[in-house]
C-alpha cells in the first residue's frame, strides 16, 4: 500500500541515512562535528533562498507565507542549538549540568509540533496558512478578551492592554479579517491538534496526500505519543526523565 510505503521511507532515511552519518561506533556518541556546519548552514540558506528566490512565488499562495516559513526555520534552528548546547561536552562549561537534560523531551516535542504543522500545512497550502495565521490571531484575541474581563480596572494593566489591543487590531487588518470574524473569533476554528489533524475526514480538514498522513501517523505513534507524555509529567516520566538524577546519585 502506498501509505505504508510513505511511512517506511521516513522511518528508513531517519534510522539508515541521518543516524548513521553522525553515529560513531560507540552508539550512545554523536559525533556533533561531522553535521554541526551543515546544519549550522541550513536555515540560513533556506531563509536566504526565500528571500532571494522564492518570495513572490510564495506571496502569490499567501502573503503571509514567505514570513510564516521563515519564522518557523528560525524558531526551530534556535531551539535545536539550544538543545545542542545543554547536552554538549565541548566548550567546556562549569555552568552546564548533566541533569539539564531532562528538560529536553519537551523541547523535542515542539519540533514535532512544528513537523506536524508544516507537514499539514503544505498537504494543502492554499487555505492552511491562512488558517493557521487567523488561528492564532483567535487565540490572542481570546486570551485579551480575558485579560481585560479581569484587569480591566488595574490602573497597571490600563496601558498593556490598550498596547495590546492595538497591535491585534492591526494585525487583524494585515490578515483581511472578515466582520464576523473580527467581531467574534469563535467564527475562526481553531488550528488542530497532531492527533485531530490525522484524524479528520471533513473535506477541508483531513490530509489528502495518503503519504503525508501515513508519515504524521508513525511520527504520533511512535514518537510524538510518548514525548507527550513527558511533556505532561505522567509517572513514567519519572523514570525517562528522571533517570538522569539516578544515574548522578549513583555516581556520587
Amino acid at each position: 500500500m502506498k501509505t505504508k510505503t510513505g511511512a517506511r521511507a521516513a522511518e528508513f532515511y531517519v534510522s539508515s541515512n541521518l543516524l548513521r552519518s553522525v553515529m560513531k561506533e560507540d552508539a550512545n556518541v554523536v559525533d556533533f562535528k561531522s553535521y554541526k556546519e551543515q546544519f549550522d548552514q541550513l536555515p540560513i540558506a533556506i531563509e536566504n533562498r526565500i528571500e532571494r528566490e522564492k518570495k513572490k512565488e510564495l506571496m502569490v499562495i499567501d502573503r503571509d507565507y514567505p514570513m510564516m516559513i521563515i519564522q518557523i526555520i528560525r524558531i526551530s534552528a534556535i531551539t535545536v542549538k539550544s538543545m545542542h548546547y545543554l547536552i554538549a561536552e565541548k566548550p567546556e562549561d562549569p555552568f552546564r549540568r548533566p541533569e539539564f537534560s531532562a528538560v529536553l523531551p519537551p523541547l523535542t516535542r515542539t519540533l514535532l509540533d512544528t513537523l506536524f504543522n508544516v507537514v499539514y500545512i503544505l498537504d494543502d497550502v492554499g487555505e492552511r496558512v491562512s488558517w493557521y495565521m487567523k488561528a492564532g490571531w483567535r487565540e490572542e484575541k481570546t486570551e485579551l478578551e480575558r485579560q481585560i474581563q479581569k484587569y480591566k480596572d488595574d490602573p497597571d494593566w490600563k496601558e498593556r492592554l490598550i498596547r495590546r489591543r492595538g497591535l491585534l487590531d492591526k494585525y487583524a487588518e494585515e490578515l483581511e479579517l472578515s466582520e464576523k470574524e473580527e467581531n467574534d473569533p469563535e467564527n475562526i476554528s481553531r488550528w488542530p491538534s497532531p492527533s485531530r489533524m490525522i484524524k479528520a475526514n471533513s473535506e477541508k480538514d483531513r490530509i489528502k496526500d495518503p503519504d503525508k498522513k501515513a508519515l504524521l501517523a508513525h511520527v504520533h505513534r511512535w514518537h510524538y505519543g510518548p514525548l507527550s507524555w513527558d511533556s505532561h509529567v505522567l509517572s513514567s516520566t519519572l523514570v525517562r526523565r528522571g533517570s538522569v538524577f539516578l544515574k548522578n546519585t549513583e555516581e556520587d
